[in-house]
């Protein structure tokens, strides 16, 4: 490892020797090299760990494999692990199947350091971009994911910690975060649904999150993505909705108890108007329907889009949370 290489970029793998080779190829070509990538294997079974093993062998001290046993821990749990002691002042998350234009580096850490230099690097801070979304062999399928799924970031709206507490906005292998914001998630609770999603409600919560309008990541999506760009149809048929419905109150349970994690670990850092959403949705298990639907209209906690925004505002009133809890904090093992 180069201890003075200012970025790390963290790499979690999993059978990913179909499309690993691109994105490997797309970070030896980014404008600035001063990086060491970390990377952890997740457990595969393919050709991966033998292309990585060459890959550390061809660039000796810019690549770090993290050994601890290959267990298969999950995205979540792997970029965990991967962040566990990690001491950089510029962390950006890597997804084996994508590929990044050549100045993704370059342009997030000028973000990042446009804002330290306003507020001081203990600021936790997170920067995402848009995305083009491409098929399996990068045709472009849509030049802006942002639109395609008719999200507000130009105006900030979409970053704001009342809107993230019910949907990622902030494409994981999009993000860069500084040093400050990587040393306050080094606890994750198991109530966490994504690593991404957590670090944009930390950074929101405590700092700041912001999201560039330029495409600087090629989103390939093909049939093993873990999260992928996937647009909801309206329901055309009773079983449809009742699916839906189905999936929204489950989702809107796991977004609560998040929310609930993130009060408890940082209610008490986060900026008065975050501490004191946090506290409103803390409170949302023992509360009656009416109740919360008057949280979430009186904190606009909202989804894009009529349809959607009805299903996820009843979804919420209707959640059964009887058996919502925080579960202790874990710390994964680098």
């Amino acid at each position: 490892m180069r201890p003075e290489a200012p970025i790390a970029i963290l790499l979690s793998t999993f059978n990913g020797q179909r499309f690993l080779q691109a994105q490997l190829d797309s970070l030896w070509q980014q404008t600035r090299q001063d990086f060491v990538l970390h990377v952890r294997d997740d457990g595969s079974s393919d050709n991966t760990l033998q292309m990585l093993a060459d890959v550390r062998q061809q660039r000796p001290g810019q690549v770090q494999l993290i050994r601890d046993a290959h267990a298969r821990l999950g995205p979540k749990r792997s970029f965990a692990a991967l962040m566990q002691g990690l001491q950089a002042p510029y962390v950006a998350f890597c997804d084996q199947d994508d590929v990044w234009l050549p100045d993704k580096l370059a342009r997030q850490v000028q973000s990042i350091q446009a804002i330290e230099a306003k507020y001081g690097t203990e600021l936790p801070i997170l920067c995402c971009s848009d995305a083009t979304v491409t098929d399996s062999n990068l045709h472009p399928l849509h030049a802006s994911y942002h639109r395609r799924h008719k999200l507000q970031m130009d105006d900030g709206r979409d970053m704001q910690l009342q809107r993230l507490l019910f949907r990622n906005y902030a494409i994981g292998a999009t993000t860069m975060v500084n040093g400050a914001l990587v040393q306050r998630c080094q606890t994750v609770p198991d109530a966490i649904v994504m690593h991404d999603w957590w670090m944009a409600l930390v950074a929101t919560a405590l700092g700041q999150a912001i999201a560039l309008p330029d495409a600087l990541v090629l989103y390939r999506q093909h049939n093993a993505n873990a999260v992928g760009s996937r647009a909801k149809s309206f329901p055309r048929t009773l079983a449809e909705f009742t699916s839906q419905l189905d999936w929204a109150r489950k989702s809107s349970v796991n977004c609560l108890n998040q929310a609930v994690a993130l009060h408890a670990l940082h209610a008490g850092s986060a900026t008065p108007q975050a501490a004191a959403l946090l506290r409103a949705f803390a409170g949302f298990p023992g509360q009656g329907m009416l109740t919360r639907l008057h949280t979430l209209l009186r904190t606009r906690a909202f989804k894009p889009g009529f349809a959607l925004n009805g299903l996820h505002l009843f979804s919420c009133m209707t959640a059964d949370m009887s058996d919502a809890r925080v579960s202790p904090p874990a710390r994964c093992a680098r």
